[in-house]
């Protein structure tokens, strides 16, 4: 268990090919924040990358020059040697620290970034400072975020050390680990996956807005009886605020809607089309989730291009017909990171609040929920107490990643 843990991306201080783009894409799949540190662009160069990325993503946004372009966007600002005092008016203001003596400061920032903590990627000749490993121990600064060599399989170390959350720079631009850092925030919004349960658009639009409200990041879209046009309708209007707040969209079962790309991915149960058959319909960069009722359904899963798996039901379930014989916790012990499975999974079937903890320590990516939300007197509180729980733990950096 540990507090929420915050994933940061700095730019590349050079061009890239589709940035905003690619920037956009992590911030639509819920990165914390976005430090903008271009230092040789122009202001109109800087702002142009502004321009590009949404206004709803702002908020999330740090620039380290440029300070007046806080008059035009809503961002905030990292201060620095180039550019030490933020203007008055903004509020939003983080700062760098170079040594464990200057973190006496740290409260007055949002958070701070702490480097190097590992020999740089981006910088030739910036060395590791060892000791600043153990600066959140050492100073008990609890808004410390290391920086400096960190790759994205060692995001897990960094949040055992204690860190508050961790910059990864070199990693993404100079050794090409895009995709492992998009796969990192995807599952960190996997905690809690909502599958709609709606009759009508309303009913699952209604549905899925209220679990959004209440914090869940990963919602499918589930309406087995209905028209392709009524699931379209129902994602056109959903899709885009999932999208605002980091949130992921899956279509179950309809791999052509999945194919428009205008949802994130697609959930297939074991009678839909086969993954192999899917992912060639699909984009790299598509999500595909898989059902599996036993061990032996993980195993055979295991050479599939499958994201993550649904396993279950935990117990027996009303919101789904012909399910499965329940499998108990004992079963998800089984499947831990590390073992012979190796694929990560949400449990589901009949979960609710009380069976968290025991699902996340056995080894659980998530939970997925339906009735135990949508029968609440109140589904956006519901939503929050699944979410309040499910934020302690970060499940999500113990699986492998590449």
């Amino acid at each position: 268990m540990g507090a929420d843990f915050k994933i940061l991306l700095f730019t590349s201080p050079d061009s890239v090919k589709d940035e905003a783009a690619l920037l956009n894409l992590y911030l639509e799949n819920g990165l914390d924040y976005l430090h903008i540190r271009k230092p040789q662009w122009s202001k109109d160069r800087v702002g142009d990358l502004l321009s590009q990325i949404p206004a709803c993503f702002h908020h999330k946004i740090k620039i380290h020059d440029h300070f007046s372009l806080t008059d035009r966007f809503d961002v905030g600002v990292c201060v620095n040697s180039r550019n030490p005092v933020a203007p008055d008016r903004i509020s939003r203001v983080s700062t760098g620290f170079h040594s464990i003596s200057e973190t006496s400061n740290a409260d007055k920032y949002d958070y701070a970034t702490i480097s190097p903590v590992a020999d740089s990627i981006s910088k030739t000749g910036y060395g590791a400072q060892s000791s600043l490993l153990d600066a959140p121990k050492l100073t008990g600064a609890g808004n410390l975020i290391a920086l400096g060599g960190i790759k994205v399989s060692q995001l897990g170390e960094m949040c055992e050390r204690g860190f508050a959350g961790a910059a990864i720079l070199g990693d993404v631009w100079n050794n090409g680990n895009k995709a492992a850092l998009l796969n990192v925030l995807r599952r960190r919004n996997m905690r809690l996956q909502f599958i709609t349960n709606g009759e009508t658009v309303e009913d699952t639009v209604s549905q899925s807005l209220a679990v959004l409200a209440g914090g869940c990041r990963w919602i499918q879209i589930r309406m087995k009886d209905a028209p392709v046009e009524a699931i379209t309708e129902v994602i056109s209007e959903v899709a885009p605020k999932c999208h605002q707040a980091g949130c992921n969209i899956l279509v179950d079962d309809h791999v052509e809607i999945a194919a428009k790309g205008i949802v994130d991915g697609v959930h297939l149960g074991k009678k839909d089309m086969n993954p192999v058959e899917a992912r060639k319909m699909l984009n790299s960069t598509s999500i595909i989730g898989f059902t599996a009722n036993s061990t032996e359904d993980v195993r055979n899963t295991l050479a599939l291009p499958v994201d993550y798996l649904g396993v279950g039901p935990l117990r027996q379930t009303t919101t789904k017909k012909n399910a499965a014989s329940p499998l108990g916790i004992d079963t998800y012990r089984i499947l831990t990171p590390g073992s012979d499975f190796n694929k990560p999974y949400v449990a589901i079937g009949g979960v609710t609040v009380g069976d968290i903890d025991s699902l996340m320590t056995a080894g659980a990516m998530g939970v997925a929920v339906s009735a135990a939300v949508i029968k609440a007197s109140s589904p956006v509180e519901e939503t929050q107490k699944f979410m309040k729980i499910l934020n302690q733990y970060n499940n999500y950096l113990s699986w492998k990643i590449y």
